[in-house]
Parts: structure tokens; C-alpha cells; sequence
């Protein structure tokens, strides 16, 4: 075999080589992903402000707390009631309005001991709320983890007047 004939074997070698490292790297790449998925897809939410989603609800008063949503339509969905000094793991997407016909029926609502406490809705990068059933513009962003995108906990609470709250927090 000549030199020449050598050298191209070595190159074409080392290439091979160079094929097989870049394919275990994304073959490696790609296993991570596959096991940090949950992390992954949290953190990309957070970071394109995508879906929020509330996947834990802390009753922290002495009344029935009840939650749903309108999410296209005017049928209640996501629907569900939390005891007293209970939690519930229930998940619930807050829903999008950016201006007053999708808020219509794209909107959360948080109901303590059959009274309305807040109004929930995601637009832009923030999850926002009101006390009234009804779109603000630019109406202030929940207390708390107001951020869009990424897994929630909610509490409602009391303070020792009874004057009901609450905020989100990150999970």
C-alpha cells in the first residue's frame, strides 16, 4: 500500500471515528431529555411563558372552596371542591384572554364558602386576576409566582379578621 493510500485510510478512519463520537453525544443528549422531561418542559414553559398550570390547591380556611374554569364554551371544566383546611392535587390550566370575547369564556374562578374571591386568567407573561367577573386590560398579575408558564401550588387562606386571600406559588 503507498503512503498516499495510507494517509486517505487514516483520514477516512479518524472521520468514522469522529461520526461515531458526534452520534454517541446525541445519543447521549437524547437520553438525558427523555429522563429530565418533567424538568425540561417545566422550565421551557417558564421560559416562553407557556402553560401555567396550578397542580395543587391548599385550603387553608374554615369553608368549602370551589374551582373551575371556562376554557372555550361556557361549560365548566376542570371542576372541583377542596374541603376546609384541606389540599387537593388536581391540575388545572389557567386559560388565555388577552381582550374582553375570549375572556368571556376563558377565564378561572375561585369561589370560598360560596362567595366569589378572584378571577382568574393568563395573558401575556403574567397569570392575572380580578375580584369582579369581567376582563381588565392589563389587570395585575396574581400575589405571588405571577410569572406565566411552569407548575403552580395555590393557597387560599384567611387572616385572623376572616378577610379571605390568596396567592400561587412555584411548585
Amino acid at each position: 500500500m503507498s503512503v498516499s493510500e495510507e494517509q486517505q485510510r487514516t483520514a477516512q478512519d479518524q472521520q468514522q471515528d469522529g461520526v461515531g463520537a458526534a452520534l454517541d453525544i446525541v445519543f447521549d443528549v437524547a437520553k438525558w431529555l427523555v429522563q429530565n422531561s418533567g424538568a425540561v418542559g417545566g422550565l421551557w414553559a417558564q421560559m416562553t411563558h407557556g402553560v401555567t398550570n396550578i397542580k395543587e390547591w391548599v385550603n387553608e380556611t374554615n369553608y368549602e372552596v370551589e374551582v373551575w374554569k371556562l376554557d372555550g364554551g361556557f361549560r365548566r371544566k376542570d371542576h372541583f371542591r377542596i374541603p376546609p383546611r384541606q389540599t387537593v392535587h388536581a391540575e388545572l390550566w389557567v386559560s388565555w384572554a388577552d381582550n374582553e370575547q375570549q375572556y368571556a369564556d376563558h377565564h378561572v374562578t375561585i369561589v370560598v364558602g360560596g362567595q366569589p374571591l378572584a378571577y382568574l386568567h393568563q395573558s401575556g407573561k403574567l397569570v392575572r386576576f380580578n375580584t369582579v367577573e369581567e376582563f381588565a386590560d392589563g389587570a395585575v398579575g396574581v400575589p405571588g409566582a405571577c410569572g406565566a408558564g411552569g407548575d403552580r401550588r395555590a393557597v387560599i387562606g384567611a387572616d385572623p379578621q376572616g378577610r379571605r386571600g390568596f396567592m400561587i406559588s412555584t411548585l
